[in-house]
């Protein structure tokens, strides 16, 4: 895929559908929030079936001068010998095509579309060096449940990495054929997460750990974790995720339940233009109560009642 802004100094890949433009856009939105203004940024968005012109249009708008747009559907031959898990869709698994489809970049920051982003993207992007890594990604603080998935797969307990927000060295990736190689382990196992599992056992001893405020999943935002969090990281880790980490919404989604950092989201869709919220058929009921949480009054009640419910369920095991 030849690039229509090859000299972008920082170019970022997202996947996604038609059913998927709101929480693309809250990406979008969020990461170009805490980019120093300076920052030419390119959004390749990588798509399952074509967008019209008008949908095109008013993602684009969402950028500024010094943001470009470039929309690219992928081939479903790419797929063709693949047993997509329905759970993620076709989207998922695009990102293991990356070198051979952005083939004239030699490293991108890749983003899932259920993320608020909250620091600044350009920064890492230029501070880290990869060299000969694949990757640099951030290590799951992984829970007594999940030891047995890691056994089986062959990953370490301290070495695997959620596949929500990449930084990808495609050079490299291109020189060592990584994408044959990741397709050959999703065709031959049976894997529980396809796409992030292959890039682990693929991938992990080639990558850089990154600080876990950029990709802040489920239960690092959730107190009763926080031991299996600090077997890995430090205090100040679960500190600076608490006030800026990017928010990654692994499990339940905001905009069908009640979830971590709920209110961070729905604060970025409120700010949405109209012609952007039109294609999110959300139930109402979710957006109501994002607006009560929003209150202080509201806030304190919600919180208090997850407080007690959570203490009344560790206390009654």
């Amino acid at each position: 895929m030849k690039a229509e802004a090859q000299l972008a100094e920082l170019p970022i890949v997202i996947s996604f559908n038609q059913s998927y433009i709101v929480p693309a856009a809250v990406v979008i939105s969020s990461t170009l929030d805490h980019l120093n203004s300076n920052a030419e940024v390119l959004f390749f968005c990588l798509l399952s079936e074509d967008l019209t012109a008008l949908e095109k249009q008013y993602i684009s708008e969402l950028g500024n001068a010094r943001t470009t747009f470039v929309f690219h559907v992928v081939s479903s031959s790419l797929l063709a010998n693949v047993d997509v898990d329905l759970r993620y869709g076709l989207a998922a698994y695009y990102r293991i095509f990356l070198p051979e489809i952005l083939n004239d970049y030699k490293k991108v920051i890749y983003l899932d579309c259920d993320i608020v982003v909250r620091n600044d993207l350009a920064k890492v992007y230029h501070t880290i060096k990869l060299d000969e890594h694949y990757l640099a990604a951030v290590f799951e603080a992984m829970l007594p449940f999940q030891v047995a998935h890691l056994e089986e797969i062959g990953c370490p307990t301290n070495k695997y990495f959620n596949s929500g927000f990449l930084i990808m060295n495609l050079e490299k990736m291109r020189q060592e054929n990584v994408s044959r190689k990741l397709l050959g382990i999703i065709q031959s196992r049976k894997l529980e997460f396809p796409d992030q599992d292959a890039l682990n056992i693929i991938c992990s001893h080639k990558t850089i750990g990154l600080p876990p405020f950029f990709n802040s999943i489920r239960t690092f935002w959730l107190p009763q974790y926080k031991s299996a969090f600090l077997n890995l990281y430090k205090e100040e880790d679960w500190k600076a995720v608490q006030e800026h980490g990017t928010v990654h919404y692994t499990g339940s989604k905001p905009w069908n339940s009640f979830t971590i950092e709920f209110d961070v989201w729905w604060n970025y869709f409120d700010r949405l233009p109209k012609n952007v919220k039109q294609y999110f058929p959300f139930e109402q009921k979710w957006h109501l109560l994002s607006k009560i949480y929003r209150t202080h009054m509201g806030k304190l009640m919600i919180d208090g009642s997850r407080s007690v419910f959570r203490y009344f369920r560790k206390n009654g095991e």
